[in-house]
């Protein structure tokens, strides 16, 4: 880890955070994070009821440079900007892509992960069956041409008419309605249900993120399964509706010096290998997003 001349900056952070919110410093060196804590390998509660998953391990990481206490406040997914904007809690840690849409609502830290998205359904589906030959192709949405857009095209055709399941608040939804519209999309609060509903048959696949659908596969595996019941099919999806990688969430114009410090935080972990070592523990892919430039 590379720590270089980042202490002053640091015993400053306490005294200007609480200028801009009124508390003391004393009381800013505890930091509250909002998620939803039910994302598996994120955030979720394991066998034994303990909180864990990327985001925690990273959060440890990361609150411990920027030399603050952090707690979590859990809730809904789809009420954690709103709760955000209300001073329900400091930082929203949440698996939350970078969008425009939500730029509009928040201020983000710098991408602590960034990773493709993927269809998944059973092995037995004649239409993953066509389109497997795509798997491994990376797409960029608002790039396509060429193999590419023949790739886009075929996929296209094959979900006509398919019942696509995704969570309910997120980035997918949009995503599906621009670039897939003859799909129907069915929304849902946990992810966990999405996969319910696609062993019992009652949607044909599901979009996710690369680290939701690699944890369903492993979970098959943990089961007893082959691990061959379910497969991603068709390319690894990048586009701007999906987002620009994971951050976090701040309330709009406020608590900038804490962003600040996070950014840091951030970049330092970015840099030193740590985020690549948690992501690869995680989702057994390096979803670390190197910076042009140390942030300010």
């Amino acid at each position: 880890m590379k720590l270089r001349n980042y202490g002053m900056g640091l015993l400053m952070l306490g005294t200007l955070v609480a200028g801009l919110s009124g508390a003391s410093a004393e009381e800013m060196r505890k930091v509250r994070l909002g998620s939803d804590g039910v994302y598996p390998p994120w955030n979720y509660k394991d066998a034994g009821g303990a909180q864990t998953g990327y985001e925690v391990e990273l959060a440890n990481d990361l609150c411990q440079r920027v030399k603050v206490t952090c707690e979590w406040t859990f809730q809904a997914f789809d009420g954690l900007i709103p709760a955000l904007n209300e001073d329900r809690f400091d930082v929203l840690m949440a698996s939350l892509g970078i969008t425009a849409s939500r730029e509009k609502a928040i201020d983000f830290s710098i991408q602590y992960y960034a990773g493709p998205h993927l269809f998944v359904a059973s092995t037995d589906a004649d239409f993953a069956k066509t389109q497997a030959k795509g798997n491994g192709v990376k797409l960029r949405m608002e790039k396509l041409e060429g193999d590419n857009q023949a790739t886009y095209d075929g996929l296209k055709a094959a979900l006509k008419g398919k019942t696509v399941g995704v969570e309910r608040g997120v980035k997918y939804v949009d995503f599906l309605k621009q670039w897939f519209p003859d799909v129907t999309v069915r929304q849902y609060d946990k992810s966990e249900a999405i996969y319910l509903d696609l062993q019992a048959d009652r949607i044909d696949a599901a979009f996710e993120g690369y680290s939701s659908v690699h944890a369903f596969l492993q979970r098959q595996k943990a089961a007893g399964g082959t691990g061959e019941q379910f497969q991603p099919f068709g390319p690894e999806f990048w586009a701007e509706a999906l987002g620009r990688g994971v951050a976090m969430g701040f309330a709009k114009g406020k608590n900038e010096d804490l962003r600040k410090a996070f950014n840091t935080a951030i970049y330092e972990a970015t840099e030193d290998g740590t985020i690549s070592k948690l992501s690869l523990k995680w989702m057994e892919y390096d979803g670390a997003v190197h910076q042009a430039t140390k942030p300010e």
